[in-house]
C-alpha cells in the first residue's frame, strides 16, 4: 500500500505540481480520463529503484523461507499486528490538530508524507459554521424576498465558463504587435464588465461551476474539496432549479469533455438540467492538443 501511495504521489507531483491528498481518491475517475494525455515515461529513477528493492526483498524472503513452514510464530504475528495498530493510532493522534500546507506544497516536507496525508483526511469532511441553522437561512432569505419579483421578460441566458480565459493586460501594458482580444475589448456599450477571483488553481474546475451554479462559496470547505464528488448526493437547490421553478426556463448543460469527469452527469441531474451533452455527443473531429 505504501509503495503504491508513494508511486502515485510521485506522478501527481510531476503532473499537477502538488502532493497526493485524500480528496484525490474521489477524483480517481477524472484522473483516469486525462491520463492518456500524459506520459508515464521515463519512469523516475527513484521509483524504479524503490520497486526493484521491494521486489528483491520479497523474493529474498521467499527464497530463505523454509518450505511448508512459517518464518514467524503465531505470537510474533500477533505482536507485529499490535505494533501496526499502535503505529496507526499514533499517526492518527499526531495528525490531530497538525497544520497542513496546501499552497506552497510543503506539507510532506514539513510533516512527512504519511502524517500529512492522515492530517488532511479530516479536511474531506464539512463542519457547519458557528450559528448555522435552517432558521438562520430562512431569516436571511426573508430579508431579500421583498426585492424579488417576476421579471418583465425571460430572455435566453447563455453562460460560458472558459477555464483557459485570462486577460493578461490586467498586469500592465503588453508590448504586442496586434490587439490580443479585439472583440472582448470592443464590448463597451450595453456591457457590464468586471473581474472575478477563481477559487481553484491548476485544476478542480468543477469547483468554479459549483460556486456559480449554487451561489455557495468554497471558503467554507477544505482547500482541496470537490463538492461534485463529495457532497452532492441528491437534489440540490441552485440557479437551475430557480430558473425552472420560478420562471419556467428549460435548462441545458454542455461540457466538451468526457462525461465521467467530476461526476458531472449525476450532479447535473441533481441540479435539474433538462438535457446534458458531453464530448461523446459532439460530432466535431477538429481537435487542439487532443481536446
Amino acid at each position: 500500500v505504501l509503495m503504491l501511495l508513494s508511486t502515485v504521489n510521485v506522478y501527481v507531483h510531476q503532473f499537477r505540481d502538488r502532493l497526493l491528498e485524500p480528496v484525490d481518491i474521489f477524483s480517481a475517475g477524472t484522473a483516469l480520463n486525462v491520463a492518456q494525455n500524459y506520459s508515464l515515461w521515463p519512469i523516475p529513477a527513484g521509483v524504479v529503484a524503490a520497486w526493484v528493492l521491494w521486489l528483491a526483498a520479497l523474493l529474498g524472503l521467499r527464497w530463505i523461507m523454509p518450505k511448508g513452514k512459517s518464518m514467524v510464530s503465531t505470537r510474533a504475528k500477533w505482536l507485529l499486528a499490535l505494533c501496526c495498530v499502535t503505529a496507526a493510532i499514533g499517526v492518527g493522534c499526531l495528525a490531530h490538530g497538525l497544520q497542513t500546507y496546501h499552497w506552497d506544497k510543503q506539507g510532506a516536507q514539513n510533516n512527512g508524507f504519511l502524517l500529512d496525508f492522515a492530517a488532511k483526511i479530516k479536511e474531506a469532511f464539512v463542519l457547519p459554521p458557528e450559528g448555522y441553522s435552517a432558521d438562520t437561512v430562512e431569516q436571511l432569505a426573508d430579508r431579500y424576498a421583498q426585492h424579488a419579483g417576476q421579471p418583465e421578460r425571460t430572455p435566453h441566458v447563455i453562460v460560458i465558463m472558459d477555464e483557459a480565459f485570462s486577460d493578461l493586460s490586467v498586469h500592465g501594458p503588453l508590448s504586442v504587435d496586434e490587439e490580443v482580444m479585439p472583440f472582448i475589448s470592443s464590448l463597451q456599450e450595453n456591457t457590464l464588465r468586471g473581474y472575478a477571483l477563481a477559487s481553484v488553481y491548476g485544476g478542480n474546475t468543477a469547483n468554479s461551476e459549483f460556486e456559480f451554479l449554487t451561489g455557495n462559496s468554497m471558503a467554507w470547505l477544505s482547500e482541496n474539496a470537490v463538492p461534485y464528488q463529495q457532497y452532492i448526493r441528491g437534489d440540490a437547490y441552485c440557479m437551475v432549479s430557480d430558473l425552472k421553478g420560478n420562471y419556467g426556463y428549460r435548462c441545458i448543460a454542455m461540457h466538451p469533455y468526457l462525461s465521467s469527469g467530476w461526476n458531472r452527469p449525476a450532479v447535473y441531474e441533481a441540479f435539474g438540467f433538462d438535457e446534458q451533452y458531453f464530448l461523446e455527443d459532439f460530432p466535431q473531429k477538429d481537435l487542439i492538443r487532443d481536446y
